[in-house]
């Protein structure tokens, strides 16, 4: 899954589910994703087998569970839902990203940098060094 995301159709049916029902348990889904790598598919299907794993979902009324997609829990799965409850941000951690690029301090020679003025300046020499080099040999055989 790209993060953010969503699931494709073919990783949600492939995990046994629906699209509907995937949305009302928390699940995204983006219809507009294709698989074209079976281990990117493979690796979704697997973290959705793993959420449906340690999905509780709790019965609208109490004492009647309802069958589906993915039954309703039992009351003795409830009873520890309260203790367990899941505390990390996410139902699963994004994988961790390595900054490329070290903060530096900002010296006087970075702060009194001026970009666009030095950017319009070297576009400007560019435009003009050819009639700037035909004024200066103009004038080199004027003087001789």
């Amino acid at each position: 899954m790209k993060h953010g995301r969503g699931f494709s159709f073919a990783e949600i049916r492939e995990a046994g589910l629906t699209p509907a029902f995937a949305q009302s348990v928390g699940i995204s889904v983006d219809h507009r994703r294709h698989n074209k790598n079976a281990e990117y598919q493979a690796a979704n299907v697997a973290l959705l087998n793993r959420y449906k794993s340690k999905l509780l979902l709790f019965p609208r009324h109490a004492g009647v569970a309802k069958k589906g997609v993915i039954a309703d829990s039992t009351a003795e799965q409830l009873k520890g839902a309260a203790d367990a409850q899941n505390t990390t941000e996410g139902v699963f951690a994004l994988p961790v990203t390595t900054r490329r690029c070290k903060t530096a301090a900002l010296t006087k020679d970075v702060l009194g940098f001026r970009a666009y003025h030095s950017l319009r300046l070297a576009r400007v020499n560019k435009r003009y060094a050819g009639i700037r080099a035909k004024r200066a040999r103009e004038a080199e055989e004027k003087k001789k």
